[in-house]
């Protein structure tokens, strides 16, 4: 359960476009309305196989740092 600070679920969705180590998402659907039609930017690293994109964030008025952590499945992980 989430508290009054970070939501307990969040997702949006939409094209992305990659330069440099910068990913811009071009949202399209988002949980918050707000959110939907704009241009989100996330930093780009990797982390062995992990693609790791961050960002700056804000809540309720306090800051910190968004943490979104992608792996691709290898075939023996797969879910079957």
């Amino acid at each position: 359960m989430g508290d009054e600070t970070y939501p307990v679920y969040f997702s949006y969705a939409g094209q992305w476009q990659l330069s440099g180590h910068e990913m811009t998402h071009h949202v399209t659907a988002a949980t918050d309305p707000a959110w939907t039609d704009t241009l989100i930017a996330r930093d780009v690293a990797w982390d062995g196989d992990d693609l790791l994109l961050t960002a700056r964030v804000e809540f309720s008025g306090k800051e910190g740092t968004a943490l979104l952590r992608w792996r691709k499945l290898r075939p023996e992980e797969s879910l079957r």
